[in-house]
């Protein structure tokens, strides 16, 4: 049995996603399956991830996000302020919503050019851990944003590597599989975000996103986990200005507690690339148009 679904494809500084409006409960399919064949960037519609909008009674919706590889992939900022993009576009009258994700509630927040989501209040210092990289000693950094990211600083990498790279050409995908796969150290993985600061209040990341297994253009929580780090680290006041690969830029605003960060938002792009339709067999999900 085919059955015909609409999506909306967005972008959130460099991120994409498909996103599929389900508050009507009319479709019902695996979408883990559905994610791995929407998201292939080959022989699917090709995203970093799947969106999924759907009825919640305490919010305005609920967000499930999927990664590409099909994984359950937590909170997405990203995808988040996309989601809420979308949400803004069907009721137009809305500048602010709310939606639910992994249980916690999110706000979003539309400006004059991009979109705002208040993340949740991190209680916690990162924690410090020594990898080997190339079978050298560094120190590293891990915090939990709602999506687990390890922060390591370009110019500590530079250090001691022979082979010395530009920040642009640092070969991301391999040292990021590396380290992402340390079950030892990682059991669920983690997001692996390469950092370097660039002037007083501005810093430029790379990172290696879990679930989707490479390189993506940007990151909204590896945004969020890196402001915050560099902040506690080098004393870098709010508001953080962060450049992707993508070089769309996002911005982190918070306030320092004691040891804890709150009020955390993250500020960028959100926008529509395009909408359209395509035929799933239900039956063994294969993509036919």
């Amino acid at each position: 049995m085919k059955k015909k679904i609409t999506f909306t494809k967005l972008t959130g500084a460099g991120n994409d996603f498909i996103l599929i409006d389900n508050r009507g409960e009319a479709i019902s399919l695996p979408w883990n399956i559905l994610a791995k064949k929407l998201c292939d960037r080959n022989f699917g519609i090709g995203a970093d991830g799947l969106l999924i909008v759907e009825h919640a009674s305490k919010a305005d919706f609920e967000m499930q996000y999927f990664n590409s590889d099909g994984s359950y992939g937590g909170m997405c900022g990203n995808g988040g302020r996309c989601i809420a993009h979308y949400y803004f576009l069907t009721e137009k009258r809305k500048k602010t919503t709310s939606f639910s994700a992994l249980g916690e509630t999110y706000i979003a927040t539309k400006k004059s050019q991009t979109i705002s989501i208040k993340m949740n209040d991190v209680l916690m210092l990162p924690n410090v851990l020594s990898l080997c990289i190339k079978r050298r000693k560094l120190s590293a950094y891990f915090l939990d944003v709602g999506s687990p990211h390890i922060i390591i600083f370009f110019d500590d990498f530079q250090k001691f590597v022979t082979n010395k790279f530009t920040f642009d050409l640092l070969p991301v995908a391999e040292l990021g599989k590396s380290i992402r796969e340390n079950t030892a150290l990682f059991p669920l993985g983690t997001n692996v975000d390469f950092v370097k600061k660039t002037s007083v209040n501005t810093i430029k990341i790379r990172v290696y996103e879990r679930g989707v297994e490479a390189e993506t253009l940007a990151c909204g929580t590896g945004a969020v986990a890196s402001a915050l780090i560099v902040s506690w680290k080098f004393n870098m006041n709010s508001p953080i200005t962060i450049i992707p690969k993508s070089e769309e830029q996002l911005t982190v605003s918070f306030s320092k507690k004691n040891n804890s960060f709150e009020n955390i938002w993250l500020d960028g792009n959100a926008k529509t690339v395009f909408q359209g339709s395509i035929f799933i067999d239900t039956s063994s999900l294969e993509i036919t148009s």
